[in-house]
């Protein structure tokens, strides 16, 4: 549709009003097909199911038709619910997480340009006493009555993974659930994962984000913790009492962990290689309460402090996850495969944090599928009987989504694994030492008559 003066016989027919001039159209579905042209409006419906492009692409050619000399002369939107996570979902998601405005640039802008509106499928509906649709004479949802609907019908599909899985994508109540993630494409069980994720999701106060700093900024002092909207790290316990935490003892310039009778870590450090989905690697560690038959705290066996950045070097980052260990006073596990987190630690003076599975004489686990493999296993037990002691967004995020073949791409899923193997202190298959014989031990060989 062209709005334009109408041209009569080579010239233009004069009119009373001056015309917009402007058009609206619709192109195809590819990245390049909006790539010029000035866009003062821009919308794109159904944006989560686009297959055989990536929605998530078209948008980074898009989003600079409408911006001149960094300013914006027009607004974009993206509406859609999701369907199958492989068939577009897994797409606009990325492009969702690129649009938080609680992280945004110098300029004010998120990396996408744009914000996420998430509107809750029981504000979208109201079923009256004759089960009509409508809203009342405000224009205001009957909420619980929406919520009572959608959730009797979440529980007639309780026996259907898939098809809940579907409903919940197609009706969700949070953000997250736009993503649920099918029990046939999950390593998990995602029926246990997806229900705390929604307790999670729906409870308040129950991670606090923030940062571990060095006192005074010196270290090798003492950690603190220090509330930050944009830290690094979450946490759902702290000690009770200051003095509990950074239960260290030190020898010089040597330090040696107090607790690690009541907590232990993974971790998984970030690599320099792009994963699978244009994502680089983070830096991720998780820290365990371990289990405790005496105690009654509620956060005994569960994970109680989760650390996922990539930060500018290998150094930064290793000091993060050494703070990390000071304030716990724990011993850390990380990927043997990689031994720069060694030659730092020891280079600290922290030597004695790193840990040293039995059966092996040197710090770390190794990275491969075996290890891997076992990893899968130790998680799959402790969702089956823990997973209502998991309170971190991500880490479920990443069970839901974890590929045995492409665990670069699962940060969270991986350290937590290796905390838990820590926990146990034991690796499965390990290496065997070869027999030595009755001679090499100095014995001879007698025959008995």
């Amino acid at each position: 549709m062209r709005l334009f003066n109408t041209s009569q016989k080579g010239r233009k027919k004069n009119t009373e009003d001056a015309a917009l001039e402007s058009f609206i159209d619709y192109k195809p579905a590819k990245p390049s097909a909006y790539d010029g042209p000035e866009l003062h409006r821009y919308v794109s419906d159904e944006a989560g199911k686009l297959e055989g492009h990536s929605i998530a692409d078209r948008h980074d050619v898009v989003m600079f038709c409408s911006e001149v000399d960094g300013k914006y002369i027009g607004k974009q939107l993206y509406t859609t619910t999701v369907e199958e996570m492989e068939n577009g979902g897994a797409e606009f998601q990325k492009l969702v997480k690129n649009s938080n405005r609680d992280k945004r640039d110098k300029n004010g802008r998120t990396n996408s340009g744009l914000y996420t509106y998430f509107l809750p499928a029981y504000k979208t509906m109201y079923w009256d006493e004759n089960g009509n649709v409508g809203f009342n004479k405000y224009g205001k949802p009957d909420e619980v009555k929406a919520r009572k609907y959608f959730m009797n019908r979440r529980a007639a599909l309780q026996n259907n993974t898939r098809n809940l899985a579907s409903f919940i994508r197609k009706n969700p109540f949070t953000l997250d659930e736009s993503f649920w993630i099918d029990g046939d494409q999950c390593l998990y069980d995602s029926g246990l994962l997806n229900e705390q994720l929604g307790i999670i999701n729906i409870a308040e106060n129950i991670i606090e984000r923030g940062n571990f700093v060095w006192l005074n900024g010196e270290r090798d002092t003492k950690v603190i913790w220090v509330k930050d909207k944009h830290g690094h790290w979450e946490i759902c316990w702290n000690f009770k009492n200051e003095g509990e935490s950074n239960n260290i003892s030190r020898i010089g310039n040597l330090f040696r962990p107090g607790n690690t009778h009541r907590f232990v870590a993974g971790a998984d450090t970030f690599s320099h290689s792009v994963v699978k989905d244009s994502r680089r690697s983070d830096g991720a560690m998780f820290v365990k309460m371990k289990y405790d038959a005496a105690s009654i705290d509620p956060y005994n066996d569960a994970f109680v402090c989760s650390y996922r950045h990539r930060a500018p070097s290998t150094d930064i980052q290793y000091e993060d996850m050494l703070k990390t260990s000071v304030f716990f006073g724990c011993l850390i596990l990380f990927e043997s495969n990689k031994n720069n987190w060694k030659d730092y630690f020891i280079h600290r003076g922290y030597e004695a944090f790193l840990m040293k599975l039995n059966g092996y004489d040197d710090y770390g686990i190794p990275g491969n599928q075996k290890t891997h493999q076992q990893l899968a296993e130790v998680t799959e037990g402790y969702i089956l009987n823990s997973i209502k002691k998991v309170f971190f967004r991500t880490l479920i995020n990443d069970w839901l989504q974890f590929d045995l073949n492409n665990t670069t791409a699962y940060d969270s899923a991986m350290a937590a694994g290796y905390t838990l193997i820590a926990d146990n202190r034991l690796l499965y298959n390990k290496p065997q030492s070869p027999l030595i014989s009755l001679e090499e031990y100095g014995f001879r060989k007698t025959a008995i008559s």
